[in-house]
């Protein structure tokens, strides 16, 4: 088995041509909610596109053997299984005499002459399936505590993509997060449908030239506080690149500005430090989010190049390795012209992977930051409160006094209400949003702010689904009307706005 990791590791089993590839994945806390739809939805993105990637299609199916139980994580390792089931050894024979260029062929077979070179072995891309049903895992851990992973293609071939999704000769900064995620609507997963067309015609125009091309995924980690990671060979870039390298394909990996920063002046690509909505910020993002080994709070940022397929349908010069006769080779069989687009769900599993796993190793570190994180506040910006219970004082002094079933219970109980408190705080934000609108729709058309019969309506569903639910009518009554109060300050504010810029509008 292949493996990586220190406290949450996964380690990989099975080749391209066995009857199945998996993984065992350990280190998970039990309790943690995991869906399957979720795994399927992350795999469909792993699959070939119709033209622009491999004949081989697999089901990918995720079986999953041990360590889940009623959709959560029971504490035991979680063993996945993906059957292989649509394979063909045919073209793979004469690679055995004729190993091809650009891959694993040569060396595996002079360091074991009875390397199974079917499909590419263990070397085979086939080995990233597992990867991204336990990054799928991975991600839904991260999402409780607010952290979030996206990526998308950034190139592939001479085509380059900027910000704004318009095609350049080189990228300057990456997109924002909500632009990435809007990847996954693209088979090539550009940041928007032109740059996917001019993806796709690079593709094409190299597959109908019998050849291959490589590209760039780029990934953001969003959520992640400052000082996760470690110094020297235990670095968080460190880390990340050996999770990135470890997938098939990969032969760079830069963070920030990259190599762009042997260009620059210090005073450049430095990064300043500001203070914005009461949390520490850097004014830039140079050093993509790590400096010192270490998470810097802003979010983490660096890319991947992957070369192109070495498998191509020209003719080729290699080597004999039993005879030593020079020779030539055409790679036939199934073979994607292009894996960038299928390379960016691996990507994103693999950080993953590497980010749970830090999360892991520094659990109070990770307690501590959490409310600061979920909040959007940093310790020492603007919080001269007393830090003293959330800095783990009094929690250490409870678990002293609890056993270590007990303790581990108190802890995924704990990681519930943090996550319930999350989804209450997206659901606040999304009344206010909504609330807003409301304002601006009653601003224009000269409608009072406050409508009583309506706040009451609200009210009174609040108290009977409350009762339903088993919860407290006054207290939620409570609750709500505080919200209300915030919802017509709000739209109070709004209108004030609108009329002040009417009443400049009148006087210019």
């Amino acid at each position: 088995m292949y493996s990586f990791g220190k406290i949450i590791q996964i380690h990989l089993f099975g080749k391209s041509h066995a009857p199945a590839v998996g993984c065992i994945l350990e280190g998970l806390p039990a309790g943690i909610s995991v869906s399957s739809e979720q795994i399927a939805s992350e795999m469909s993105l792993r699959k070939p596109s119709p033209l622009i990637g491999t004949a081989r299609t697999e089901p990918d199916e995720v079986r999953i053997l041990s360590g889940i139980e009623n959709g959560r994580t029971n504490g035991l390792p979680v063993t996945i299984m993906i059957e292989n089931k649509n394979t063909d050894a045919r073209a793979y024979d004469k690679f055995r005499t004729a190993p091809r260029p650009g891959h694993a062929d040569m060396p595996a077979l002079l360091k074991d002459p009875c390397f199974d070179i079917r499909g590419g072995g263990q070397f085979s891309g086939r080995m990233t399936a597992p990867l991204v049903a336990a990054g799928s895992i991975a991600r839904q851990f991260l999402e409780t505590k607010g952290i979030e992973i996206a990526a998308f293609t950034s190139s592939i071939g001479s085509v380059r993509t900027e910000p704004a999704g318009t095609v350049c000769t080189a990228s300057q900064e990456s997109p924002g997060f909500d632009d990435i995620r809007k990847s996954v609507c693209f088979k090539t997963r550009a940041l928007n449908a032109e740059t996917d067309r001019l993806f796709e015609e690079e593709i094409l125009k190299a597959a109908a030239d019998s050849d291959s091309v490589g590209g760039i995924v780029e990934c953001r980690i969003t959520g992640l506080p400052a000082g996760f990671g470690g110094i020297r060979f235990e670095a968080l870039d460190c880390e990340l690149a050996h999770g990135i390298f470890g997938i098939p394909a990969v032969k760079g990996i830069e963070f920030g500005k990259g190599f762009g920063l042997a260009g620059m002046r210090g005073s450049e690509s430095n990064d300043p430090f500001i203070v914005r909505d009461g949390r520490i910020r850097t004014e830039t993002n140079n050093a993509g989010g790590i400096l010192g080994g270490m998470s810097s709070g802003s979010d983490i940022v660096f890319r991947a190049v992957f070369k192109p397929t070495p498998s191509v349908g020209k003719e080729q010069r290699t080597v004999n390795p039993e005879t030593l006769e020079e020779t030539t080779v055409t790679a036939g069989g199934r073979h994607d012209p292009c894996i960038v687009p299928r390379a960016v769900a691996v990507v994103e599993a693999v950080a993953a992977l590497v980010i749970a796993d830090q999360v892991m190793r520094e659990p109070e570190h990770s307690a501590a930051f959490a409310e600061e994180n979920r909040s959007g506040i940093l310790p020492g910006a603007d919080d001269t409160s007393d830090r003293s219970d959330r800095s783990g004082t009094s929690d250490r002094s409870e678990k002293h006094s609890l056993s270590g079933t007990s303790c581990a219970g108190l802890d995924i109980l704990r990681e519930e209400i943090a996550a319930a408190d999350l989804e209450i705080l997206r659901a606040m934000k999304k009344r206010m949003e909504a609330a807003g609108k409301i304002g601006r729709l009653k601003a224009s058309a000269g409608l009072p702010v406050r409508n009583p019969g309506v706040e009451e309506n609200v009210i009174g569903r609040c108290r009977r689904v409350s009762g339903k639910l088993g919860l407290d009518p006054d207290d939620s009554e409570a609750i709500f009307r505080i919200l209300i109060n915030s919802s017509v300050n709000a739209q109070k504010t709004i209108a004030d706005d609108l009329k002040h810029k009417k009443d400049e509008d009148r006087l210019s």
